[in-house]
């Protein structure tokens, strides 16, 4: 979360992959 703020890309992508991909 901590870099959340700095690539909020990135913290997308993985709720995206923890949703349908993990």
């Amino acid at each position: 979360m901590k870099k959340a703020y700095k690539k909020p890309r990135l913290f997308e992508l993985r709720r995206a992959v923890a949703a349908g991909g993990h």
